[in-house]
């Protein structure tokens, strides 16, 4: 690995989480729509969601380059989520009252790491970015957070109208800091998208395991972002 001269990140799972946790938003949206539920059930329906989520993703990538699709799409996942827990009638409106919470900056979180991370990285003048799958709302809230700051850029893609894992996306924030890819590193949370992306477009992947849940074999892998130093030092 070449001497690292910036450093881009994933947004969600990776530097920011919902705030105070997922469940929790979805609990405060019933509650304040006056909709009775039943805790325990949402909790245990988590995976089957992140299911529905999967299925929308591997089948059809490119709603992330497109504001109006990236909506409709988590707003249908949040939808039929909501119907298999029962919620027929109010299904629909559930489904964009979620999302559109979600465009909120206090309904996320940084991690405890983040910051203190990003501090010393850009003091000692690494180039920083983010790079994500998201839509429109992502640097106002980033803005809102008051993180938007320790970044060069940060690039959404449907603000781009590209999506990773494709090459482009990469190219875009590469160009942004002129550096060569073999000189960037960049942390992510998801095999497809990160990992793969970034490997495609000539990065130098480091997979960020939050909760420790599987693990990768095929770049290096770290649990907390003030691990990031072993790379640059």
């Amino acid at each position: 690995m070449k001497k690292i001269k910036a450093i881009f990140f994933d947004a969600g799972n990776t530097l920011v989480s919902p705030n105070p946790s997922f469940e929790s938003v979805v609990f405060e949206v019933l509650d304040k729509l006056k909709i009775g539920h039943k805790r325990k059930e949402i909790i245990q329906s988590l995976p089957h969601l992140d299911d529905i989520y999967n299925h929308y993703y591997w089948n059809n990538l490119k709603f992330w380059q497109s504001p109006k699709d990236a909506a409709i799409t988590w707003a249908n996942v949040y939808s039929t989520w909501f119907e298999s827990l029962g919620f027929k009638e109010e299904s629909g409106y559930l489904g964009w009252e979620l999302y559109k919470e979600f465009g909120f900056s206090y309904r996320w979180r940084v991690f405890q790491d983040v910051i203190p991370t990003l501090q010393v990285l850009r003091n000692k003048g690494f180039k920083l970015g983010v790079i994500s799958n998201w839509d429109h709302r992502l640097s106002d809230i980033f803005k809102k957070m008051d993180i938007e700051k320790y970044f060069n850029f940060i690039i959404s893609s449907a603000s781009t109208k590209t999506y990773k894992p494709g090459k482009e996306i990469f190219d875009i924030a590469i160009n942004e800091v002129n550096c060569n890819p073999k000189d960037v590193l960049f942390v992510g949370d998801h095999w497809l998208a990160d990992i793969l992306g970034a490997k495609k477009a000539g990065l130098n992947p480091i997979f960020i395991n939050r909760n420790n849940s599987f693990h990768l074999l095929d770049c290096p892998e770290i649990n907390s972002l003030d691990e990031l130093f072993k790379f640059i030092e």
